[in-house]
């Protein structure tokens, strides 16, 4: 899944990193509301996943496929028991807003 189009690659690893920090960031933080998927999939499986999230050309790219797919999807759309929350897309949104050097895709 696209989170976002860069325009410029300039700066492009710390992008990345900031979202993956804020991604991080937020889902400790939502961690009451991410009970099911903390109790599925456990924090060191979470925090991998995260990882995962990685800059293909000018996009950001987010997995979904595989195990880290599953859990990265469970972090954006929610579960059976667990309500969207939007977290990677929202974290995406909040770094690149203020640079004005992207194009979100989601």
């Amino acid at each position: 899944m696209v989170l976002a189009r860069l325009k410029n690659k300039a700066f492009a690893k710390l992008y990345l990193r900031l979202i993956k920090a804020e991604v991080k960031e937020t889902t400790n933080t939502m961690k009451p509301l991410l009970n099911e998927v903390y109790l599925t999939f456990g924090e060191n499986k979470i925090n991998n996943a995260i990882k995962k999230i990685y800059i293909n050309g000018k996009n950001i790219i987010c997995p979904v496929s595989g195990n880290e797919g599953q859990i990265l999807r469970a972090l954006e759309y929610g579960t059976g028991k667990t309500k969207a929350l939007h977290i990677i897309s929202i974290a995406t949104r909040k770094i690149l807003k203020e640079t004005g050097n992207y194009e979100f895709i989601i």
